[in-house]
């Protein structure tokens, strides 16, 4: 405690005095440096001052001289207030005066610990009712969930209590327990008798923004219709600022209004309303809602197709979660977890490539190490995301398929792909915008194989979401697949006029693969406008995926890009030329390792997977490069006779008589 701190509530301008007194005897209290009192708020029995609390200023606070109570005195204490007693009547009424003055001048960081220390528990629920949104907001949460917990009575008769105590347990990830809260509230509209110990003020002009927050809640559990919702909360926003009224809850409505238009697509909106969910949470010194609210606006970038800018506003949030972590004592449970799978996905594309495959490495150690902030002692902890948060539980599958191709999986990927996500009842299917992006990552996965029937199936769905351009796209795969390049190069040309979405980068896939197919058409100049217009495009975003080279009969990427890096003066040309030099095309890479739809559908599904032995498995990923005997006995310093004593054993493993056959049955187990 501060001397200040103890002086203002108080009211004793001798309270320093009796401190330094105390603090004598060694056994009640003892001086600290300012330093520690901060990094310790719960070592006292009143929280400590904080610059700018209780009229402090920070240069105040420096010389401020600050004491922790001995556990033993503030045990004393608490007994002595259960007692009662005019002293401890007088006490109490002397601390909620200054509570309360704290709180005319907008100081209320400790006002409500403080109420509840003194045993002012029906002043704490009207403080609750008017400030507890704020509390949640700035991490204090756990302070409701325990009043809540210790004080079910008083809570009951506080009716304007229950919204903030549903936000808390919504944020918690506690979904019946905010269930439970906001039907409360909701019937609490609908038969509106409000306790005279109540506190309206405020409250009741919020009622409409905390109504419409918890529609949009509601709404992305499938409890109501997200369109209703959604409408209702933007014209409470919009009466808001037409009325220059930005109530206690409008960075929490705001915040929930851009997740959920997240889910839903419309992503214009959902940037100016995290955007300003941001702005006002640092205005208001909201620190955990700023860092939940920056994720989300982390994924709206990304969604938006500027993973450049996406990976900096996660970075961002990542930055503010320690020191806001250690100054409220809350913990993020999601905001870094979603955070770092924004991150992960703005790297992915990014160059170099081979750094990107380290980076799932490291976004897990991260994800890890939010688990053990939790509490969790799983050795592989399952990403944390919560169960209403559904746009960050779509990218984490897609994260997990991506994995799987980095692996070498194109197949695993595609099943991962396939699997349906686990939507609340009422909400039937994914959004458009996201069901585009399934469709096109599986349509590439599909031509990594030579699946034709299933880009032909891929390409209708598409067409019939109204994605035209990416309908093209898809059907110039199948066409390129098929060998019909002059077909296909008309398709990539419709595909990079009429794409709909940002998101994955169809109009730039489309351009590199119609400069491949040019260029083996013979139009060498076509190609290289149809380059430099596609570096010009993911130039800003730094999106390497189109580079990748994603066609089986066009010119080779690094031939094209090397050819446009001798007239171009973009660094990003050149990065892109020499990443590109370094590896073959991403269809020669996974080509060996893919198995074909026959070669699944030929292969029975009752084989038993062999079991190899380590230099079996070398001579396997050998032969799968097209290495003869005596190439693969120099690589793996042998004999040819030790290397077809190894493919006999091999070939007997496998059940086949040649090399074609074996290729295809490793494929198709996974050995490849």
């Amino acid at each position: 405690m501060a001397v200040s701190t103890a002086r203002h509530l108080s009211h004793d301008p001798r309270a320093g005095e009796i401190l330094d007194d105390l603090e004598t005897t060694g056994l009640l209290i003892t001086r600290i440096r300012a330093a520690d009192a901060l990094a310790d708020p719960h070592s006292t029995l009143i929280a400590p001052a904080v610059p700018g609390a209780a009229g402090i200023s920070a240069a105040d606070n420096s010389d401020d001289p600050q004491y922790r109570i001995h556990p033993m005195l503030a045990e004393v204490i608490r007994r002595r207030m259960v007692a009662g007693g005019v002293d401890v009547s007088q006490a109490r009424a002397t601390v909620t005066r200054a509570v309360w003055l704290d709180i005319e001048r907008g100081e209320t960081r400790h006002a409500f610990d403080r109420l509840v220390t003194v045993g002012e528990f029906d002043n704490a629920a009207r403080f609750l009712a008017s400030h507890g949104t704020s509390m949640v907001m700035r991490g204090q949460g756990a302070a409701i969930e325990a009043f809540t917990r210790a004080h079910p009575d008083v809570v009951s008769a506080h009716p304007d209590t229950w919204f903030p105590i549903a936000v808390e347990r919504w944020i918690a990830d506690d979904i019946t327990g905010a269930r439970h809260w906001m039907d409360r509230f909701l019937a609490a509209q609908d038969h509106p008798t409000r306790p005279a110990s109540s506190h309206p003020g405020a409250v009741e002009s919020d009622t409409e923004g905390r109504l419409a927050c918890i529609r949009l809640m509601r709404s992305r559990l499938g409890l109501e219709p997200i369109s209703a919702a959604i409408g209702h909360a933007r014209q409470v926003v919009i009466r808001s600022h037409r009325d220059s009224v930005n109530g206690e809850v409008m960075p929490q409505l705001l915040t929930e209004l851009g997740i959920t238009q997240n889910w839903t697509g419309d992503l214009t909106h959902a940037h100016v309303n995290l955007s300003t969910a941001v702005a006002l949470c640092r205005t208001r010194d909201l620190p955990a809602l700023a860092v939940s609210a920056a994720s989300h606006l982390a994924m709206t970038e990304y969604l938006a197709g500027r993973e450049r800018s996406a990976r900096e506003v996660a970075n961002q949030a990542v930055a503010m979660i320690r020191p806001t972590a250690g100054q409220t004592g809350w913990r993020p449970q999601f905001a870094h977890a979603r955070a770092g799978i924004v991150a992960l996905f703005a790297t992915l594309v990014d160059l170099p490539w081979e750094a990107a495959a380290d980076t799932p490495a490291m976004t897990r150690t991260e994800a890890d190490d939010t688990a053990t902030d939790q509490g969790a002692t799983a050795a592989a902890p399952a990403t944390p995301v919560h169960a209403a948060d559904l746009c960050t539980r779509f990218w984490i599958r897609m994260r997990d398929a991506r994995l799987a191709l980095l692996n070498g999986s194109a197949l695993r990927a595609d099943q991962i792909l396939q699997t349906p996500l686990e939507l609340p009842t009422g909400l039937d299917q994914l959004p458009d915008h996201l069901q585009v992006v399934t469709l096109i990552e599986r349509s590439f996965l599909a031509s990594l194989s030579s699946d034709a029937e299933t880009l032909k199936a891929l390409e209708a769905n598409l067409l019939a979401l109204d994605a035209l351009g990416e309908g093209s796209l898809v059907a110039g795969l199948r066409a390129e697949l098929s060998g019909d390049l002059r077909r296909a190069a008309a398709l990539f040309a419709a595909a990079t006029g009429d794409t709909a979405y940002a998101q994955p980068a169809s109009r730039e896939l489309a351009l590199v693969c119609e400069a491949q197919v040019l260029d083996a058409l013979g139009d060498p100049e076509g190609a290289l406008r149809r380059l430099t217009t596609a570096t010009a495009a993911t130039a800003t975003r730094r999106n390497a995926v189109p580079f990748l080279g994603w066609t089986r009969h066009g010119t080779p990427i690094a031939v094209l890009l090397q050819r446009l890096a001798e007239h171009s003066a973009s660094c990003w040309v050149h990065e892109l030329a020499a990443a590109a030099a370094r590896q073959p095309d991403v269809t020669t890479i996974y080509a060996p390792h893919t198995a074909s739809p026959r070669e699944r559908t030929t292969t029975t599904a009752s084989r038993v997977l062999p079991t190899l032995s380590p230099r079996e498995r070398d001579v396997l990923h050998e032969l799968a490069r097209g290495a003869t005997y005596a190439d693969i006995a120099a690589h793996l310093f042998v004999s040819e006779n030790t290397v077809k004593t190894h493919v006999s054993s091999l070939y007997a493993k496998l059940a086949v008589s040649r090399r074609s056959e074996a290729l295809a049955v490793a494929r198709s187990l996974h050995l490849l």
